[in-house]
């Protein structure tokens, strides 16, 4: 058989990686690290995890090589046991073959029962591209009984990129002359305006030829069977100009008949590069491809060249993602033709776009906190120690009315628009349209939440179904499973063919019946995002009934009487569906945001939901949702933690030194997705895909801003 050509670049195209160094001695060895000092060094396992254990006072050094990279972040999970005042587990890094060390964080006396993996870590600049770096795991105690545990021990690094940062007249006019990606800052828009703003209906389209894709991580093997990732599909859209701004008239993903991804695009700027006086500008502008039927997200960047009518083929380059099971740099060049036809809502198209930039919350960059709260190390947000900077795709947290913004970086470089960077919510959804939705609904309609799923769902008028609510089904407590074992069932097999169908049909009919009815409803706590999309058929089902055929619970309960009042961007607005004429919202999943969005949907829940001074949700549910309720904290789905009405809760009272517990109410959503709303008023957030969810620091800064301990 003949390989398509596309298949040929994937396979060829060279990887690129951010991280340095990993272990997690699930091997079973210690290979690549060296013992040293007085003590045991030592594989052991515990409850089927295996960790690196050191005695008394010993050490265990291995090496990399930070050579062509900055950004240098070490990190490691650390338990300990039978600690005494002044002796410590210590994780330490050098760059100058171990004559001076950093300390990257330690666990001490009081933090050693034996079995708590507490994060450690930190970014050290002054690492950036020694070779070698050492990282050493160190023991600080006086006798055998003294022992450290150092496991997931990692190394990221931004890779320093030699090439290009900016992108010649000539890199447009050959497919050979970009032939690998570049650093995005080679995108974004320079301070001059242009010569002419952009206008106009932009057509493309990729020739196979001219498409480049480099696998950064692909566990399933999807990548290798699937060619078609890297033929982006053509786009064909209108944009307006406000002066140097370029607004495209469709926010939010756009369907299409490619079986991989939809098309976002953001508003981006025109500009005229430095000494240009031949009459050409530039329009980059930033584009998301959304993965049809998921959540997977992935941020990139077009290019292109403009004089009059005259357009140059467009570059692009995606070299990030929201996305843990697939992760790819996608470059090459679009054919592009121009129609300079005018859209014909022009007008309110920019008065949609300036009003969106308007109702932004001041935003300030995190690395300045300090200069509102002095000794406040903004480090405690997006933390290298609880999330891995390799995966992390950006974070910021709210405090006093000012959205304090991280960065957005990439493999190649920070994105150079991360206001407008695309946020997929996985289950924020089940917060935000399916608890919110549901309180909505509660107060146009109370006692909604106690109609039966089998009210509105067909497929689900069984014996199984029989009792169970709405309000069950957003507790994820139907009592309908296979096994009370943490996400076992929402990790099965059978559970992937409920997220792989495309039609309402087969999602209802699917989900009815995929489990067994195993006790009474209410009681038992299991993840299941399937009840979540029943809950979401089941309130379509009812709000119809009360408005008519044509209504929505996405549009009609959250979309136009909340987020459209909050003046939040028109990506807020769409919500995946299923592909059929049902539509049916997920629910569960397929929200996307921006930054500001969800700084915003903080701070409106934090403020009680309220809507022109009135409660827009039913407040008993919010209040419970939000941990106000002492008497209604929801069911415990593992220690430390609380699920009630579509909302989790952590009792950080622990962490920051409450002598009760503090129940810290969050969202969650898969992949690496926390959105925290801390008593006092101020809210975290960060967007990642590592399988990372730890925010202990976060909350400890927050703690020192507005104490979370009860008065």
């Amino acid at each position: 058989m003949k390989w398509p050509a596309l298949l040929l670049l994937l396979v060829a195209a060279p990887a690129a990686a951010a991280s340095l160094m990993r272990d997690d001695f699930e091997r079973g060895d210690a290979a690549g690290w060296r013992a040293r000092g007085q003590g045991d060094v030592r594989v052991t396992e515990y409850a089927g995890n295996k960790s690196l254990r050191l005695t008394d006072r010993a050490e265990a050094l291995t090496a990399f090589s930070a050579r062509g990279h900055r950004n240098i972040a070490v990190a490691a999970k650390v338990a300990a046991a039978d600690l005494e005042p002044g002796e410590a587990c210590i994780l330490e890094a050098s760059g100058d073959k171990g004559l001076s060390w950093f300390e990257l964080g330690r666990v001490s006396d009081g933090q050693d029962d034996g079995v708590t993996l507490y994060a450690v870590g930190a970014e050290v600049p002054a690492l950036a591209e020694s070779d070698p770096v050492y990282v050493r795991a160190r023991a600080a105690g006086n006798d055998t009984t003294d022992s450290c545990w150092f496991d997931a021990v990692r190394v990221s690094g931004t890779p320093i990129n030699t090439g290009d940062k900016a992108l010649s007249p000539a890199r447009f006019d050959a497919a050979s002359a970009f032939a690998t990606p570049v650093d995005l800052v080679a995108f974004a828009p320079g301070p001059a305006p242009p010569q002419q703003p952009f206008e106009g209906r932009l057509r493309l389209r990729l020739d196979a030829r001219e498409a480049h894709v480099s696998i950064i991580r692909d566990p399933g093997g999807q990548a290798a069977k699937t060619p078609s990732l890297a033929q982006l599909p053509p786009l064909d859209i209108m944009l307006v100009a406000d002066g140097a701004a370029i607004v495209p008239a469709v926010r939010g993903p756009i369907r299409g008949d490619h079986p991989d991804w939809e098309w976002i695009v953001e508003p981006g700027r025109a500009w005229t590069e430095a000494g240009d006086t031949s009459g050409w500008s530039r329009a980059p502008l930033p584009v998301a491809l959304h993965e049809r039927n998921a959540n997977c997200t992935h941020n990139g960047v077009l290019t292109w060249r403009y004089r009059g009518t005259e357009i140059s083929p467009v570059l692009y380059q995606f070299s990030s993602e929201t996305c843990a099971y697939l992760q790819l740099d996608l470059w090459g060049r679009f054919a592009a033709s121009l129609s300079t036809a005018a859209a014909p809502d022009r007008d309110r198209l920019i008065a949609a776009w300036r009003a969106e930039v308007a109702a932004r919350m001041p935003a300030r960059p995190i690395a300045d906190i300090a200069s509102r709260y002095p000794g406040l190390n903004p480090a405690s947000f997006g933390s290298v120690a609880e999330v891995d900077p390799d995966a992390m795709t950006t974070w910021g947290f709210v405090a006093d009315g000012v959205h304090w913004t991280g960065a957005c970086r990439t493999r190649h470089g920070d994105y150079p628009f991360c206001d407008v960077a695309d946020l997929p919510s996985y289950s924020l959804a089940k917060s935000l349209l399916a608890g919110l939705g549901l309180m909505r609904l509660e107060q146009l309609a109370p006692g909604s939440r106690n109609r039966l799923i089998a009210d509105g769902v067909a497929d689900c008028r069984d014996s199984r179904w029989a009792g169970v609510s709405l309000e069950n089904a957003l507790d994820m407590t139907t009592g309908n499973y296979d096994s009370l074992v943490s996400e076992a069932d929402e990790d099965s097999a059978k559970m992937l063919r409920f997220f792989l169908t495309q039609t309402h049909a087969e999602k209802t009919g699917m989900a009815c019946g995929l489990f067994a009815h195993k006790s009474p409803s209410g009681e038992k706590f299991v993840y299941h995002t399937l009840d979540t999309y029943l809950l979401g058929s089941a309130m379509q089902t009812l709000l119809r009934a009360r408005l008519g055929p044509d209504a929505d619970i996405h549009r009609d309960l959250v979309v136009r009487p909340l987020w459209e009042k909050l003046g939040l961007s028109p990506l807020t607005g769409h919500v995946m569906r299923t592909y059929d004429a049902a539509a049916q919202p997920l629910t569960g999943w397929g929200l996307t945001f921006h930054r500001d969005d969800l700084a915003r949907i903080a701070t409106f829940l934090q403020g009680g939901a309220m809507i022109d001074g009135a409660p827009a949700v039913d407040p008993a549910m919010l209040a419970a949702a939000l941990q106000h309720n002492p008497a209604d904290r929801g069911l415990s789905p593992g220690p430390g933690l609380r699920y009630n009405n579509g909302f989790w809760a952590w009792n950080a009272g622990p962490a920051v030194g409450c002598k009760t517990d503090v129940w810290v109410p969050f969202l969650s959503g898969y992949g690496g997705i926390i959105v925290a709303l801390f008593p006092g008023g101020t809210s975290y957030y960060f967007v990642s895909d590592g399988r990372d969810f730890m925010w202990a620091r976060a909350a400890r800064a927050a703690h020192a801003i507005h104490s979370l301990c009860p008065a």
